[in-house]
């Protein structure tokens, strides 16, 4: 029920690339009567952010015991066979307002591939092309601050509908922030998921869904600022909770040292020192 950097990356993705916007010629003289071209338009906005919502979900289903090469295999052909063919869907639609941002991730994705999501500027343009996605959209921002070990800003009750979230990070270790919603059938408490999902992983996996993910590295200490990640949802009615599921301890550093010896970084998740916040969508 976790993730890491470069699968909450991809999740992040498409957020920015939002691109359903009505242009102020929609209301011009000689336009098509009520019904007609301003209802084709209006339903073109609507599938346009559903789409980008829909590639914004989208994530490569590869287990992790296959070795690296074929990982690295599967993880390139994903990117090449479904989700670039998205990105440029949604470039060719891209309205004008949400061209300039939109152009610029795209641009991004062909040059650097599967490798933009590691990318150090990503964030940074992700998030402005979200921020175009979200005025195109009508959707409203909420900002989210990381610390050991808590979420800051999450208000307990939101409207359903598109949202664009942005976190920042100003802990010292690595946070996420992993959006889950109870099924219907569902109940059981989050807590008791949780622990559930201790013991047995796929089956708590099973009564709720993952319905998005941003990740976040802390603030150099001498250097500048982290960019917010950022991620571009539809938040239907329902129980909803976000948690991080990052290991205790591990810093920046530590990931790199886990990296290097290829060692799974050890410690209790972070939800467990009260990392976990449940709210409603009404």
């Amino acid at each position: 029920m976790g993730g890491r950097r470069g699968r909450l990356a991809a999740l992040a993705l498409v957020p920015i690339l939002a691109l359903g916007a009505c242009s102020d010629d929609d209301d011009e003289e000689g336009s098509a009567p009520a019904g007609g071209a301003t209802t084709t338009v209006a339903n073109q906005n609507q599938a346009f952010c559903a789409d980008v919502v829909t590639a914004n979900t989208l994530e490569p289903d590869i287990p992790e015991d296959l070795p690296e090469a074929e990982q690295m295999r599967r993880g390139q052909e994903f990117f090449q066979k479904e989700y670039l063919p998205v990105i440029k869907r949604i470039q060719a639609a891209a309205p004008p307002a949400a061209k300039g941002p939109v152009d610029e991730i795209a641009r991004f994705f062909e040059t650097k591939g599967p490798q933009a999501f590691e990318d150090d500027e990503f964030s940074a343009i992700a998030l402005r092309a979200n921020q175009a996605a979200a005025a195109a959209c009508g959707a409203e921002e909420n900002r989210v601050t990381a610390v050991n070990y808590a979420f800051q800003g999450m208000p307990a009750t939101f409207e359903a509908g598109h949202r664009l979230f942005r976190l920042r990070n100003t802990g010292t270790e690595l946070h996420e922030l992993i959006l889950i919603r109870k099924k219907a059938t569902t109940t059981e408490s989050f807590d008791q998921i949780l622990a559930l999902g201790s013991e047995d992983q796929e089956a708590a996996e099973a009564k709720v869904d993952q319905v998005g993910a941003l990740f976040a590295f802390p603030a150099a200490p001498s250097g500048p600022e982290s960019v917010d990640a950022s991620a571009f949802l539809d938040l239907t009615p329902g129980q909803y909770a976000a948690v991080c599921f990052i290991p205790v301890g591990l810093t920046p550093a530590a990931a790199e040292a886990a990296e290097r010896t290829n060692q799974e970084p050890e410690g209790p998740p972070h939800f467990t020192r009260g990392m976990k916040t449940e709210f409603t969508v009404r």
